[in-house]
Order: C-alpha cells, then sequence, then structure tokens
C-alpha cells in the first residue's frame, strides 16, 4: 500500500474476494474495492499506512492502522485542501488457503471529513 502499487493486491486477493466497508452497507468485489482505494490514493498522493498492531484468531488477521497524507486532489466531491491529515482505522481480513477472501474495513472517515473542513469539529457544533 505504502507503495501505492494496488496492482499487487491481486497476489493476497482470492477471486472470491469481498470488503465490507468502509462506507456503511457497502459491500463490494475486488475491482470497486480497488477503485475506492485508488481515489483515496489520488486524493491524498502522499499516503502512508502504519500499521500499530495485530492479532489473529483462528482465520482472521486484524490489524489497526494510522493513515496520513495530504488533500491534494478532489475527494468524493470536495476541493483540495491541502491539508494534512492523519486518521486511524482497522481492517479484518480473513484468510483461506494462503489468501483474503473478505476483508472488514473501518476507517474514522468523520474526522477525516473535519480535518479537511468539509464537516465541522464536534468542538464548534455549540458555538
Amino acid at each position: 500500500m505504502n507503495g501505492h502499487d494496488l496492482d499487487r493486491a491481486s497476489e493476497y486477493w482470492s477471486e472470491e474476494f469481498v470488503q465490507h466497508g468502509p462506507f456503511p452497507g457497502m459491500d463490494v468485489d475486488a475491482e470497486e474495492a480497488l477503485e475506492t482505494l485508488r481515489h483515496f490514493m489520488e486524493a491524498f498522493p502522499d499516503m502512508q499506512a502504519t500499521e500499530e498492531f495485530a492479532f489473529t484468531d483462528g482465520e482472521y488477521v486484524c490489524s489497526r492502522y494510522r493513515y496520513s497524507g495530504t488533500h491534494e486532489r478532489e475527494l468524493m466531491g470536495i476541493e483540495p485542501t491541502d491539508m494534512t491529515v492523519e486518521i486511524y482505522g482497522t481492517v479484518i481480513n480473513r484468510i483461506d488457503g494462503g489468501s483474503i477472501d473478505e476483508a472488514w474495513v473501518n476507517i474514522d472517515l468523520l474526522s477525516l471529513y473535519q480535518q479537511i473542513g468539509a464537516v465541522p469539529d464536534i468542538e464548534t457544533l455549540g458555538d
């Protein structure tokens, strides 16, 4: 991911790969998951992910990530702000036969939108 080489995802994802999230009710196949990731990487061309910790439970691997980057291009209709953001997310992968069959992605999108000014910061809501 940090090399922004999305073509390598096929080395890890099975042909049956399904991603749940990051948006509520979003279940997508590998092609759609890559398209969403591409959009974020275009909006944050210097985006980096740091795995803070991971653990396993049988066929599941859970990882917590810190993502950082600068909002340099349009993101879902939001014009670039040149703001540097830092958000956190959790990814749970289900592994079968050495490949990832399913991924549950939970990213703090509210914090992202607050940092780029698309949603008011909670501290300013009472003003």
